[in-house]
């Protein structure tokens, strides 16, 4: 990973870019019903503690000042406890449909996945269109494929900052991520057999306000991207097999 932090020390607003690499971990999400957790929970915690840069806090300062970014942290907790005392339940399959609709549009769905030993269910149905934009000499029904790539990097990762931080215990006034992913088309039109279809290199650029130090967010973004399946999928090799029925 290689990265670049700009700051505003007025603002406490903290800038991060990164680039793509290689990051070779392993990991599993899992939820599990809320349970009572151990003494040695959070030293055990699913998202690494936050580093004590600025001194220990007493419990009572803890408790007066407990961030809340929306996670809850203490069911991810015994969740990875868990899962680690039955490692079968963390074997999830995730599922999606997909239906052409005419030229280059077609509609995916997500409804339910496979998880805790048992098949699961959303609270609903979820649809996702998806084409090419005019310049392709489509119809633009949906963002393309390869920007769905972008979304689905961008919400991992930043799903992932909301967590550690919370479990932290910084708070987080706004986070916002923007994309960048460059891709030479001479590849998916068959120009060039020398040019790969996808993308030549991403960029996720972050601008994170919260109270916190440089080295705090920076250290957020860091773990996020150490515990993303979406990073993982797309920086290393994944077997993908398609058939036809």
């Amino acid at each position: 990973m290689s990265g670049l932090m700009t700051t505003n020390s007025d603002s406490g607003s903290f800038i991060f870019v990164t680039t793509l690499g290689v990051l070779n971990s392993s990991y599993a999400y899992a939820k599990a019903p809320l349970q009572t957790a151990s003494a040695g929970a959070y030293d055990r915690a699913f998202f690494a503690p936050r580093p004590a840069i600025h001194g220990p806090q007493t419990r009572k300062e803890k408790m007066s000042d407990k961030a809340d970014n929306g996670v809850n942290v203490e069911a991810l907790l015994n969740a990875r406890e868990a899962v680690s005392e039955a490692p079968e339940a963390a074997q999830f399959r995730w599922r999606a449909a997909c239906e052409w609709k005419n030229g280059t549009h077609s509609q995916s769905t997500v409804e339910g996945y496979f998880g805790l030993g048992a098949e699961q269910r959303h609270k609903r149905t979820f649809a996702f269109d998806a084409d090419h934009p005019e310049t392709f000499a489509a119809e633009d029904n949906g963002a393309t494929p390869v920007e769905y790539v972008l979304v689905g990097l961008a919400s991992c990762l930043t799903a992932g900052v909301a967590s550690v931080a919370q479990n932290r215990d910084i708070q987080l006034r706004s986070v916002q991520a923007t994309l960048e992913g460059d891709m030479d088309i001479q590849g998916i039109l068959g120009a060039d057999a020398d040019v790969r279809n996808g993308f030549s290199g991403i960029r996720v650029t972050y601008n994170i306000d919260a109270d916190a130090s440089r080295d705090d967010i920076e250290a957020l973004v860091a773990q996020s991207q150490k515990r993303s399946a979406v990073y993982d999928i797309i920086t290393n090799p994944t077997n993908v097999t398609v058939d036809v029925k």
